[in-house]
Formats: structure tokens, C-alpha cells, sequence
């Protein structure tokens, strides 16, 4: 049984964001953040069962407020808050403040030098447990990964290492009817799950579904990454386009990838195709007919070398 506390101060990037106007008035429509400094508290909690080898369980669970909000033991060390809103007196959280709990495991196969491994998590906790029931995907996000090593045959020492992965971190269709925004973002909490300016975790809420193939040797491997991205699917859904109807930005991304060790020196390439669907969404001229750029679509060369020396 292991487990981690951990607390911090989170900060605002100190930039303001782009004028948002209406198109009839020009009036700026854009209400100011609080700005203040935020704590952010978490706990991590891990067990492994010995009679199940290689199983490892885990629950998270993450508070995020104004540092001027938070006083006492309570605001400091908040896990003990019950999960369920019926439990709590004002059927939420006494002051703003933003929360998330995850549930999370990872069962390693090691003659079978394989891993299957999942992480399931929520940004809004329900009123109580048939509220749960009846709309379970409410507020989700999950993360579900396999991981497997195939030995060449003859060889003990050389692998084809094959890892395919799934994060979905949008809304499903229950948005329709019971929006929970994005999973980095609260009304209560406006700066979401930042500092200075940058998200902590996965990114946009988009989807990502990655596939690697890899011969692997020692430190050294060679291999190739296909990935499909979507981007900001909430965006998506409160900006249908024209009619109702628009693409969506999705990146298509082909790469090579290697690592090689020699000596104390390790070496480190990659070179990388991306063919990006729908680029961008939005057109540069904010015009009332022309908000989407049709069939907008942009290849992109990204290439990256690395050199490290090991002591």
C-alpha cells in the first residue's frame, strides 16, 4: 500500500486574453477571471493485492481553489470531503473550488512480458449514487493502453514492442442535456487546472488514439507512431458551423522514430508527417458569413534530434 499527498500554488500567466465582441454591438463580452494565486491539493492512493501478482490499484482524487478561500485543516487537506453531493450541506463545495477522482490500475503479465492499463476519472461528482447509475459517463474521461513485448524468435535479447493507446478526454452526448465543460475547466474555478497559462494534464479536450510498433534491443530501438488527434470536440459541440453542420480538425500523424546508444553517448531522432483535417476551425476574417474556412486542410514536416551523455 503506497500513497502520496501533495499541495501547490498554482498562478495565472498574468496575460489577457483576446477581445471577445459581438458582431452587432462591438461591446466586449469577456468577463474578467479572478486572477488570484490557487491551491491545488492531491492525493494518490495505490494498492497491490499479493495474491494477484503484477495488479496495481490506484485512486486519485484532486482539489483546486483560491489560495484567499482556503484556511484550516479542512481547506488545506480536503480529501475527506464526501464524494457524494447529497452528503455535503450545501450540496456542494462550501467556498470555489474545483475537484476531480479518478480510478485507475495497471496488471503487469511478466511471462507474458505484457500490460493492459486503464485510468477512468470524473470532474463533477454526482448528487448520489443513482444519479451515478442512471448517467455514469457524466463529467468522464478515461485512458486505456496494452502493452506487449514479442520476443524474436532465436534471439532473447531482441523484441518487437507493440503499445496501442486510447485517451478520450471530451464530453459524450450526454452534454446534450447535462453539460460538465471541459474536464480542465470549472464556472467556480475559471483558470481550470492551469499554471501560467498552461494546462496540467492531457491537454484540449480532444481525443488521441496512438498505435506504436518498435524493435527493441538494450537502450537501442527503431520504429514508427501512427496517431489520430482530435481536437477541441467541446468547442465542436457549442459551434456547430454553417447549418448546423461542420468537419471536424483531426490530425492524421505518421512517424519514424529511433534511439541508439554508443558508448556513454545515446542518440535520439524522430521525423514525423502530420496531414491536419479542418486546420484551425476558425478564419482569420471574422466576417457574418465566412467563420469557417471549408475543407481547410495543411500538412505539417516536424523533425527532432537529441543527444544525451550518461555519466
Amino acid at each position: 500500500l503506497e500513497g502520496q499527498v501533495i499541495g501547490g500554488r498554482l498562478t495565472s500567466s498574468g496575460y489577457a486574453p483576446l477581445l471577445q465582441q459581438t458582431l452587432s454591438t462591438g461591446q466586449n463580452v469577456y468577463k474578467p477571471k479572478d486572477g488570484s494565486w490557487r491551491y491545488l491539493a492531491g492525493l494518490n492512493l495505490i494498492y497491490q493485492p499479493k495474491w494477484v501478482p503484477g495488479l496495481f490499484i490506484g485512486f486519485t482524487r484532486t482539489f483546486a481553489a483560491y489560495g484567499k478561500d482556503v484556511n484550516g485543516f479542512s481547506g488545506y487537506f480536503p480529501f475527506f470531503v464526501p464524494l457524494q453531493k447529497k452528503s455535503v450541506a450545501t450540496f456542494d463545495d462550501p467556498f470555489n473550488r474545483d475537484q476531480r477522482t479518478s480510478l485507475y490500475a495497471r496488471w503487469v503479465f511478466a511471462k507474458a512480458k505484457a500490460e493492459v492499463y486503464f485510468e477512468f476519472g470524473k470532474n463533477d461528482n454526482a448528487y448520489n449514487f443513482r444519479e451515478f447509475l442512471t448517467s455514469p459517463d457524466h463529467s468522464k474521461a478515461y485512458l486505456f493502453g496494452i502493452r506487449k513485448l514479442v520476443p524474436l524468435k532465436g534471439r532473447t535479447d531482441e523484441f518487437v514492442q507493440i503499445n496501442g493507446e486510447i485517451t478520450q478526454t471530451s464530453q459524450p452526448l450526454i452534454r446534450t442535456i447535462k453539460d460538465a465543460g471541459n474536464f480542465y475547466t470549472h464556472s467556480r474555478v475559471r483558470e481550470g487546472y492551469t499554471h501560467l497559462g498552461q494546462r496540467l494534464g492531457t491537454g484540449t479536450d480532444g481525443n488521441l488514439q496512438s498505435l506504436d510498433i518498435n524493435w527493441v534491443k538494450g537502450l537501442k530501438k527503431l520504429g514508427v507512431t501512427f496517431e489520430r488527434y482530435e481536437h477541441n470536440l467541446d468547442f465542436i459541440g457549442q459551434n456547430p458551423g454553417e447549418n448546423g453542420l461542420s468537419r471536424k480538425w483531426v490530425d492524421f500523424a505518421l512517424a519514424a522514430q529511433g534511439e541508439w546508444n554508443y558508448k556513454n553517448l545515446l542518440f535520439n531522432a524522430k521525423f514525423q508527417v502530420i496531414k491536419s483535417l479542418n486546420y484551425q476551425w476558425l478564419q482569420a476574417d471574422y466576417t457574418p458569413d465566412t467563420y469557417y474556412i471549408p475543407h481547410n486542410d495543411k500538412y505539417n514536416i516536424h523533425g527532432e534530434f537529441g543527444v544525451s551523455y550518461r555519466f
